[in-house]
């Protein structure tokens, strides 16, 4: 097989975990898994970490999905560009029915400086922590450690 070379290679999730073996890529690599890896069946974890370690840095959405047995110096955590799970107060309301939501509606329409506030607060986060140029900054950064240069420090705007 013809050795293919790259600055950096992204193997997404683990089916294809074992292609960093199997296949002559020249470059940096690293392993993206979104799934959940903190509990897994002994023998697959046992299966999955010598394939994981020939990987440059494996990288996971979450601190809690990261697989046991994976050295810190190899572990990166990218968060999605919208996490689903994020509980922020300060930007609004997390409602579990449509009672709670009409009375939230109620209180947001009713203080204007509430409504300000939550807006203005929403508005920060959003640009901080959820816009895909934050999640686009982050891969770079990422690419550039493990191909050996330095990323752009340029903050989304």
């Amino acid at each position: 097989m013809r050795h293919l070379d790259a600055d950096v290679w992204v193997i997404h999730d683990p089916q294809p975990v074992a292609l960093r073996s199997l296949v002559p890529l020249g470059g940096a690599a690293i392993w993206r898994c979104h799934i959940d890896c903190s509990t897994p069946n002994g023998a697959v974890r046992e299966y999955l970490l010598p394939l994981l370690q020939t990987y440059d840095r494996t990288l996971f959405s979450m601190p809690e999905y990261v697989l046991p047995g994976l050295t810190s110096e190899q572990v990166r955590i990218v968060q999605p560009a919208i996490d689903p799970l994020a509980r922020n107060r300060y930007n609004g309301y997390l409602v579990e029915s449509t009672e709670d939501c009409a009375e939230c509606m109620v209180q947001v329409l009713t203080d204007r400086m509430m409504a300000e506030r939550i807006g203005a607060a929403a508005k920060r986060s959003v640009r901080e922590r959820f816009l895909i140029p934050r999640l686009v900054q982050d891969h770079l950064q990422l690419y550039g450690e493990v191909a050996g240069t330095q990323a752009s420090n340029a903050t989304a705007a």
